[in-house]
């Protein structure tokens, strides 16, 4: 019984695979679309604009041919420029002899479109800044502690002197960073630019997410400006206390002597309330949410 079944499948495989041989045998009609390749530009050239990227040939062949070009890698077709600069204009069936892939036993019936044109210029190179377009978002109670650094933040980038006139930057891809809350170093693609060639595809990018906390500072001196010779501004209270805002391990790291707190001169002579408030600075990244007392009364003294 096993026997029998073997030699039904095997039967059945073989009636198959012959089937197979002499349908692809005969020969088939099929449209199917190759990617342009301009060759024979010289080095110090580049093309600035092409009217198509892709050919679409209608063909007669046989169809294992046809299969091979159907399912598998579509080959480029060659298109050769001339060697002058400027405006070109190729009819794309004067092309096909270049293109050895396709063989003799297959047949172009029809090419789609007929003609293309593209212009060669003069080649440039320059060095241009790379800009982030990362999306972040945080997690609850956590935020951005430091700058969005990329590394390298440059590129230099080569092609058609009309181009790369135009480009100032160049942009990495558009990523999302959802619910951050760490430190991300992460490799980011480079948008790709037609017709530009860049010295890399990718770079870094760098930037510190920390738990955002509130710290005070008590007993701030505030410091007085700008006070003329003959005259002496007394405060009242000398000190304040001030509450940051910023990420837990750079408020963890600050002191008294980090925060600033001073009065202009100037405020006080032009006041009419009788009580000013002092500027506070802040380190980078952290926020001033508080000052205590808000305001300070004052005595300007004469000498």
């Amino acid at each position: 019984m096993k026997s029998k079944i073997i030699s039904i499948v095997f039967i059945s495989f073989f009636s198959v695979v012959l089937w197979v041989f002499v349908s692809f045998s005969g020969e088939y009609f099929t449209s199917i679309k190759f990617p342009i390749k301009v060759s024979g530009i010289p080095e110090n050239q580049s093309i600035a604009n092409q009217s198509i990227n892709e050919v679409t040939l209608n063909l007669k062949g046989q169809g294992w041919q046809l299969a091979q070009l159907t399912f598998g890698r579509n080959p480029d077709f060659y298109v050769k420029a001339n060697s002058k600069t400027g405006k070109q204009s190729l009819s794309l069936r004067n092309e096909i002899d270049a293109n050895t892939w396709l063989s003799t036993s297959l047949q172009v019936i029809e090419i789609e479109p007929e003609k293309i044109e593209f212009t060669v210029e003069a080649v440039k190179s320059k060095t241009v800044q790379i800009e982030s377009l990362a999306d972040i978002t945080f997690k609850t109670n956590f935020g951005l502690v430091s700058g969005i650094n990329l590394s390298p933040d440059s590129v230099e980038i080569t092609g058609p002197e009309s181009i790369v006139s135009k480009i100032n930057k160049v942009y990495t891809e558009k990523k999302k960073f959802e619910n951050t809350d760490r430190a991300i170093n992460e490799s980011i693609n480079l948008q790709k630019i037609n017709f530009i060639e860049m010295s890399f595809e990718k770079t870094n990018i760098q930037f510190d997410v920390q738990k955002i906390v509130d710290k005070t500072f008590e007993n701030i001196l505030v410091g007085i400006r700008y006070v003329p010779a003959s005259r002496e501004l007394l405060l009242f209270p000398a000190k304040i206390n001030v509450v940051l805002r910023g990420g837990i391990n750079i408020l963890g790291k600050l002191s008294n002597d980090d925060v600033k707190a001073y009065i202009n001169y100037n405020q006080a002579l032009y006041d009419s309330l009788g009580a000013i408030e002092p500027y506070v600075e802040s380190p980078e990244y952290t926020t001033v949410i508080d000052k205590k007392p808000r305001k300070l009364e004052y005595i300007i003294k004469q000498f």
